[in-house]
């Protein structure tokens, strides 16, 4: 009750409960770059440079019985680009997958060092659930909006250990490569479907971590 109550506090002091934004304003040559090939698009919103990784505990599984290129965790945290090629703002309001029984946006704060200390923590960081996450609209000044590079886009990214989107209770047998659904839901743009790549984190496994196999566009 005492962890919860302080949580709360925090929060509240915080604004943690309230939509959150955190875009940039790039150049749309430093956005067709920072997406890759064959983003996802609908009524303005682009998303692009999604992957998906193991996150929290892993368990142990014996060298012997594991399935080569197996993933044997239950937690996913999904990295991507949003783009908000509209001059108004969005809001990405939801996030689902069929792989799992929960997804939702969450992001990384610092808890103050008293704050640690008082929920007996040895590390500094709390992790909460983001109702919604606010996408600016972008802001244009000459030239044709797909094709100028002298308007600015706004782009949010979804990070380690900042803003991510948390895959909880993965209920399928999935590999590193695959592909994994993704359905995104704006209050203007609607349902989005967007598909994140299964890579392994950087302290487990290199090998698979940069072996990126983009789908076709198609």
């Amino acid at each position: 009750m005492h962890r919860k109550l302080i949580l709360f506090v925090l929060g509240c002091c915080l604004g943690w409960s309230s939509p959150i934004s955190a875009a940039q304003y790039w150049t749309n040559k430093e956005v067709r770059e920072a997406l890759g090939p064959c983003p996802s698009y609908r009524r303005g919103i682009e998303i692009g440079y999604a992957f998906a990784e193991p996150y929290g505990a892993l368990q142990f599984i014996n060298p012997k019985t594991r399935e080569k290129n197996r993933i044997y965790a239950e937690e996913l945290a999904v990295t991507l680009r949003i783009v908000n090629r509209n001059n108004f703002d969005d809001r990405l309001e939801s996030v689902s997958t069929p792989i799992a029984a929960q997804a939702g946006i969450k992001q990384v704060r610092q808890l103050p060092q008293q704050t640690a200390n008082a929920l007996n923590q040895d590390y500094n960081q709390y992790i909460y659930p983001v109702d919604e996450l606010g996408i600016a609209g972008s802001q244009y000044t000459v030239g044709d909006p797909l094709t100028s590079d002298e308007e600015f886009l706004s782009i949010v990214e979804l990070r380690e250990n900042d803003l991510f989107i948390h895959i909880q209770d993965v209920r399928q047998i999935i590999y590193y490569g695959d592909m994994i659904p993704l359905q995104l839901i704006f209050a203007n743009a609607g349902a989005m479907t967007v598909y994140a790549q299964l890579r392994a984190r950087k302290e487990i496994d290199n090998k698979y971590r940069f072996k990126v196999l983009w789908p076709s566009c198609s």
